[in-house]
């Protein structure tokens, strides 16, 4: 199942997709940002490699990701767990 992209008056959010690694790496590669969340991403493989994993996620219906893109650049990822789903 493909995540619907919602755009609003500021922003998009949509899918992450592989191209979105280095992006991804800025915010989730910062140890302050990160520091209530996992390990900072070390590099651009690690954070492709963190996307296919929500990417995964999303595809098995087990949550739902998206990038938060502000003029065309990625500047953060949300997620949904239903908790109804077991």
């Amino acid at each position: 199942m493909t995540v619907a992209t919602l755009p609003t008056r500021r922003l998009i959010l949509r899918e992450p997709t592989a191209d979105d690694a280095a992006a991804v790496l800025v915010f989730r590669g910062d140890p302050q940002v990160q520091r209530f969340n996992d390990e900072p991403l070390q590099d651009v493989t690690q954070a492709s490699t963190f996307i296919a994993y929500l990417r995964a996620e999303s595809a098995a219906d087990r949550r739902r990701h998206w990038a938060i893109t502000l003029d065309g650049s990625v500047v953060g990822l949300v997620g949904l767990l239903s908790t109804d789903h077991p």
